[in-house]
């Protein structure tokens, strides 16, 4: 089964940002709204990643207080190893600026500015922007250091200052469960939690954002018991309407908890995304639940259908042959969804290159589904069209997307025009066991016989694995290893720093990460291949486990004798944050001068994985420690 995605805070390149003051300059370092804001970046300063780049282009994230973040481009010129980009600060909503610098996939991330009012003061929010981000590690791509203290300041200061603005509170716990997830961080959220409820009593919206955190913190019927009064004073209210939203998610069967959204969506109408969703959800559910005539009626009034959800129903049903009708028109409706996206979808935090991209890759998932789809129904003339657009949008990228496209071409006799894109994939280093399977069938049918087919494929791998070596030190980071000492399964302490002139992989995971789980396979069989090389070491960081001490240490041991895994794993405490993880799984491939060379986030599947490894491992392996 092919994995589609992974799991991820939001996530994306989550490296710690390089702190050097040198490094970034924004001018002015208080600025406000109407002011020229200008970005200067030293290349060529000590720690600078992005130096003896020829092209680099900035960019800078607009964070307001409670709304969509927005992207702007940020044009630099160089003078020198000195690059500088400046943008007029004109939208209201800014409470804080966050910026970076990119040269291709690679990137910096630049220092985080809070936006000031004419009377000196952060505009109402900015701290509580300021110190959400620094508890979080940042947005997305814009990533921070995660910094707890500095947190804590940033929300006691926009406390102090604007004592009105209740969203600080929720900031201030989500905070403290990140920095203690123990009974020490529940008890101060709960004393905090009893200060809140006391001054914003009588405002609905903030007692509907509050309502989560009495089951988080173990007083479930104190909240029940809010619900029940704002449902009798106020049921078209922010708490009624908030309850009933919290309803839907807590009902465990599937058929009940698609009927609650469709009530939920009569009394509480709901606008554009925020329909959308829930929509997109209730869709699943009804699916799940085998109410299929009520979901594809729900798709047929769909305003946005969402690609990725009704590719994922559709691949569910396709993959083991089942409703196989009812599937390729789902897949049918998420190719339509997925080719002709409004530009009001695109989210205002995401450049139009990122979007495409994204858009791209939903097209291409979605039209591979439908292409498996028609070639079941025996429809492989239709079958080799949708696969050829998937092959087209990816640009040939993905392995599995052209090892089907090979299939429909030998189904329907195209064998020239299956070896040369078989021969496209191979040499991109982008193939399958199955690809390269339906690649010699199609030779044998074109050549007459096998001879000569060997030297070809491996002419064909030895140029993908150069050109995947090749992308790979293009994304090559230099960003020094945060040092640490670790207990491992015996209690023995473990070093990073007597690791010095090893390769080490670092990899966080936790016990009930899917996509972790799938990857552990492919960990295990690169840990086999370098077991007896004494400058490699594999280390898999066991972290964000829900149960502590001695039952977490039980769970981790006997996850890995039931599963046979034998690469050495450490118990985590705290250094997924120092590192800067906000998905898992991570790993970092550091060097054998114990920098950060490699990052990769979550798993595409085992042949990328492998290969991807192994390539990072070699090559820092030719390298002189």
């Amino acid at each position: 089964m092919r994995i589609r995605w992974s799991f991820l805070a939001i996530a994306l390149l989550a490296v710690p940002m390089v702190s050097a003051g040198q490094i970034f300059h924004a001018s002015p370092e208080r600025p406000t709204v109407g002011q020229t804001v200008t970005l200067t970046y030293h290349a060529g300063a000590p720690g600078a990643t992005l130096g003896g780049k020829t092209s680099l282009r900035g960019e800078v994230l607009l964070m307001p207080e409670t709304e969509e973040p927005v992207l702007l481009p940020l044009p630099l010129s160089a003078k020198g190893t000195t690059w500088t980009g400046s943008f007029l600060l004109n939208d209201p909503r800014a409470r804080v600026l966050l910026f970076r610098v990119l040269a291709g996939k690679a990137q910096e991330n630049g220092p985080l500015l809070m936006v000031f009012g004419k009377d000196g003061k952060p505009l109402h929010g900015a701290n509580l922007q300021k110190g959400s981000l620094l508890a979080s590690g940042g947005f997305m791509e814009f990533r921070l250091t995660k910094e707890y203290a500095a947190a804590h300041a940033a929300i006691a200061e926009e406390k102090a200052l604007y004592p009105d603005n209740w969203r600080v509170y929720p900031a201030e716990w989500n905070t403290v469960a990140r920095e203690d997830r123990g009974e020490g961080g529940q008890a101060k959220i709960k004393a905090s939690l009893d200060e809140y409820c006391k001054r914003f009593k009588g405002n609905g919206e903030a007692m509907a954002a509050v309502l989560p955190w009495f089951v988080r913190i173990g007083q479930k019927e104190r909240g029940e018991a809010i619900q029940k009064a704002a449902l009798e004073s106020a049921p078209r209210g922010p708490v009624a309407e908030a309850a009933r939203r919290n309803a839907i998610f807590a009902e465990p069967d599937v058929a009940k908890r698609a009927d609650l959204i469709e009530k939920f969506l009569a009394d509480f109408p709901q606008k554009g995304e925020a329909k959308s969703d829930l929509q997109a959800l209730q869709f699943g559910l009804l699916m799940k639940a085998k109410e299929t005539e009520k979901g594809l009626a729900l798709l047929d009034r769909m305003e946005r259908p969402n690609p990725n959800l009704l590719n994922n129903v559709a691949w569910g049903w396709i993959e083991k042959g089942e409703n196989l009708e009812q599937a390729v028109r789902i897949a049918g409706e998420g190719v339509q969804a997925a080719l002709h996206r409004a530009p009001e979808e695109k989210p205002t935090y995401l450049s139009d290159e990122a979007w495409k991209e994204q858009s791209d890759v939903a097209a291409a998932m979605v039209l591979d589904t439908y292409g498996l789809g028609l070639f079941k129904l025996g429809k492989s003339a239709e079958a080799e069209a949708a696969f050829r657009q998937a092959f087209d949008i990816s640009g040939g990228k993905e392995g599995e997307l052209t090892e089907r496209l090979l299939m429909a071409y030998n189904k329907n006799g195209k064998y020239k025009e299956a070896i040369e894109a078989g021969r496209s994939a191979i040499e991109r280093g982008k193939t399958t066991e199955k690809l390269i399977e339906y690649y010699k069938t199609a030779y044998v049918a074109l050549k007459g016989s096998e001879a000569g087919f060997e030297s070809d494929l491996a002419e064909a791998k030895a140029a993908g694995a150069k050109r995947r070596s090749e992308e790979i030190l293009q994304s090559r980071q230099n960003k020094p290893a945060v040092p640490f000492v670790l207990k491992d399964l015996e209690g023995k302490s473990v070093r990073l720093a007597d690791m010095k002139g090893r390769v080490v992989v670092l990899d966080f995971w936790a016990t009930w990460c899917g996509p972790c789980k799938r990857s552990f396979p492919t960990l295990q069989k690169v840990f086999e291949k370098y077991r007896e090389n004494p400058a490699v070491q594999i280390l898999a960081l066991d972290t964000w486990e829900n149960v502590k001490g001695e039952e977490r240490e039980a769970q981790v041991k006997k996850f890995l004798t039931e599963n046979g895994y034998t690469f050495p794993v450490l118990f985590d405490e705290g250094f997924v944050d120092k590192y800067g993880v906000e998905g898992i799984p991570t790993k970092f491939v550091i060097d054998r001068k114990g920098r950060v060379a490699f990052t990769s986030i979550g798993f595409n599947g085992a042949d990328e994985m492998l290969e991807e490894l192994t390539t990072q491992i070699d090559i820092l392996l030719a390298e002189k420690p």
